[in-house]
């Protein structure tokens, strides 16, 4: 069992127990003490459970942010897409992260794989993840904070990316439709988005297979203004056409047993 796996398991564990401890991890997958301190550090530090002594518990929930929530949700997919959006990161890129969860695991990935790129982003969770990296270079836009959200949108931001270009671009959503393209859920980080996308020389879309099909009240930009959807899901027969018809290439990224999802 590798790392990626071991903390998959022990998430598991934590939302089926709701606390854990050091030792019987230990055991439980036979390694050192040393390497399950390690371990629980690392999934604390990312926001995904609380560590106390002797072991961890889960986050309580009365005192998460709605951003915090939804980080562990559909945990397993998004670590699947973040893989899969690596394949398009060239050492020494630079690339821009938009705000949201899914584009958050692939941050995560970054950090983990020890990637040497430059990253632009409206996310302070997401910055504050990239800080942790020593080979990744991490320039955070100004701009107005959406503090459910801890992104940065408005007229600054925007400023911030006319003089600055992309190698590539991820993109969250709220959902896909053939009918109405790519949509999100606030208006003013959709224009910030909009932005950044028009600096990006290559524009990804990260969406897990709940997004399929489905429309958010904000229109975040036409399907012919992305080059790839990496997605967990397959696309129904209409939105395919019309992903096809717009020259959009889809990549179907697989979870692997171990994959969280709620």
């Amino acid at each position: 069992m590798d790392i990626d796996e071991r903390h998959k398991a022990i998430l598991q564990l934590l939302h089926s127990q709701k606390s854990v401890k050091a030792l019987a991890l230990s055991k439980l997958f036979d390694v050192s003490p040393e390497t399950i301190r390690k371990d629980l550090m690392d999934l604390h530090e990312r926001g995904l459970l609380v560590r106390v002594h002797g072991g961890a518990r889960i986050r309580p929930t009365e005192k998460e942010s709605a951003y915090e929530r939804r980080l562990a949700v559909h945990l397993g997919a998004k670590q699947a897409i973040a893989r899969a959006a690596m394949a398009n990161i060239e050492e020494g890129s630079t690339i821009y992260l938009d705000y949201g969860t899914t584009t958050y695991a692939l941050a995560d990935a970054l950090v983990q794989e020890h990637r040497r790129v430059r990253v632009l982003t409206n996310a302070l969770p997401i910055a504050t993840r990239l800080s942790r990296s020593d080979s990744i270079e991490t320039v955070v836009l100004g701009g107005t904070i959406r503090s459910n959200e801890g992104s940065l949108f408005g007229p600054m931001a925007e400023k911030a990316l006319e003089s600055v270009y992309m190698d590539v671009g991820f993109f969250g959503c709220a959902g896909i439709s053939p009918v109405a393209g790519v949509t999100n859920h606030h208006a003013l980080e959709g224009a910030t988005s909009q932005k950044a996308m028009s600096h990006c020389r290559t524009v990804v879309v990260l969406a897990a297979a709940d997004k399929l099909d489905t429309i958010a009240v904000n229109r975040l930009a036409d399907l012919s203004q992305f080059d790839l959807v990496i997605t967990t899901g397959t696309p129904g027969a209409e939105l395919s056409r019309a992903l096809h018809e717009a020259d959009v290439s889809v990549v179907i990224a697989q979870e692997d047993s171990l994959g969280i999802s709620q």
